[in-house]
């Protein structure tokens, strides 16, 4: 039970760091998009949320989670560039939470630990490969992200409520 009060933890960390290291001008930026799709301020944040929450999906598909994401920020009524943007600052997360979400689903079903030295590499190169060799531990990985992910969402939206509270102010003025 560890994992799961680390990860938002380490998640909201990830994004102090990235806002810091990245400048205004990175925030300004995404600050303008959201601007233009004229949400209020709890539908920018569910969306982000959602799309946060979405990208830190420990299997790497590529396209699939764009896909999904839309769809499920659609049948939401949420925005969906909102949850595509939430989904997309979501990426440096992704690799920083893959083997906690791996280690977790071993510690609840009382697996071994495996070496996941190759994982990402596999992942690249050879999606099928990498699921014949991984993908228990990914299945392990998936339903711990599955355990997070109400709470990773709640604290995703804790974080990005006040800046988008912050857009939607700027846009009235």
């Amino acid at each position: 039970m560890f994992w799961l009060a680390l990860i938002p933890a380490v998640a909201a960390a990830g994004a102090a760091l990235l806002m810091s290291k990245r400048g205004k001008s990175a925030i300004q930026g995404m600050k303008q998009k959201l601007e233009e799709l004229g949400l209020t301020a709890d539908v920018m944040a569910r969306s982000l949320s959602l799309g946060f929450t979405m990208g830190i999906f420990p299997v790497y598909v590529p396209t699939i989670p764009t896909i999904i994401c839309g769809a499920v920020a659609r049948a939401l009524r949420l925005s969906v560039p909102a949850s595509i943007i939430g989904l997309n600052l979501a990426t440096p997360f992704f690799l920083t939470l893959l083997v906690p979400f791996i280690r977790l689903g071993e510690w609840i079903t009382r697996s071994e630990e495996l070496a996941l030295d190759g994982l990402m590499g596999a992942m690249k190169e050879d999606l099928v490969g990498a699921f014949k060799t991984f993908g228990s531990r990914l299945a392990m990985g998936a339903f711990s992200w599955g355990l997070a992910a109400p709470v990773v969402a709640v604290a995703a939206w804790a974080v990005f409520y006040p800046f988008c509270r912050l857009v939607a102010t700027s846009k009235k003025t």
